[in-house]
């Protein structure tokens, strides 16, 4: 656990040991503008959770996960849906983002057959990027406010590769407390050093049920994260609301009580 070890330990330990998620990471000690860092040990981003073994399940619980904000599509939660402690388990939360590059199902389908003439990955996650700010502020609002309510934390937020919708959201949050653009954009980068042999295998594996029918290459856009992904959600939000606190305040209606009080459970000094 990231936040009992030593400080000088901590970085090195942001990718959490679970069996059956391979992208949930701490948000912990992040500086910010003003010379605070973000807490340690109250808010996290992952992939999905469905596939966590019981040992997965009881290292939940030693974080002391108080709710889980799942925003996936309904299809994808029926197909896959999160497997938490059973007993005296967290909140669970839906709050579902969809956009073209998240259809996992259809997306899967099509892969594996082949038939991928005129599909451009890596210009659909550039879009869905966008979309994340101009057609769910609902949902990454309902995300925020979440998060200024104390008894809601410590949380963890997923999607079903913790790097698109989530991303999004964990960028967003570390704007709203105040972190930099440039370190924004280095934590959302940071899923393809942690899932780098996961994508590895995924594209040789993808090579095989296809029948040899797709070229790997043209799903890797998919399966990580490029710099120009989050660049198009902030340069949207610089661009159609002049910044991070008109987006949050007439686009999200997060009031001042509400940025407050996410500040001070999210910040230390």
């Amino acid at each position: 656990i990231p936040a009992e070890l030593p400080e000088s330990e901590r970085d090195a330990a942001r990718l959490l040991p679970f069996d059956g998620a391979h992208n949930f990471r701490e948000l912990g000690c992040y500086r910010t503008s003003d010379g605070h860092t973000t807490r340690w040990g109250v808010l996290y981003r992952s992939d999905t959770l469905s596939g966590l073994s019981e040992q997965d399940q009881s290292y939940l619980k030693l974080l002391g996960i108080s709710s889980v904000v799942d925003l996936r599509s309904a299809d994808e939660r029926e197909a896959e849906p999160d497997r938490l402690p059973p007993d005296s388990g967290p909140r669970y939360v839906i709050d579902p983002v969809t956009v073209d590059g998240t259809a996992i199902r259809e997306i899967s389908q099509r892969l594996r057959s082949g038939e991928l003439d005129g599909v451009d990955f890596r210009a659909m996650l550039i879009e869905g990027n966008r979309r994340f700010v101009t057609d769910f502020g609902a949902a990454y609002a309902r995300f925020l406010r979440e998060l200024a309510e104390a008894d809601n934390l410590p949380l963890v937020f997923h999607c079903t590769g913790g790097k698109d919708r989530a991303g999004f959201a964990a960028a967003l949050a570390l704007l709203t407390l105040g972190v930099p653009r440039e370190t924004v954009i280095e934590d959302f980068l940071k899923t393809n050093t942690y899932t780098a042999d996961r994508i590895a295998r995924n594209l040789l594996i993808l090579r095989v049920v296809s029948l040899f029918r797709t070229d790997p290459e043209l799903a890797r856009p998919l399966l990580g994260v490029e710099r120009a992904y989050i660049e198009a959600a902030l340069d949207t939000i610089e661009r159609e609301y002049g910044g991070v606190e008109n987006y949050l305040r007439n686009e999200l209606g997060i009031d001042d009580d509400t940025l407050s009080k996410l500040r001070a459970n999210l910040l230390q000094s």
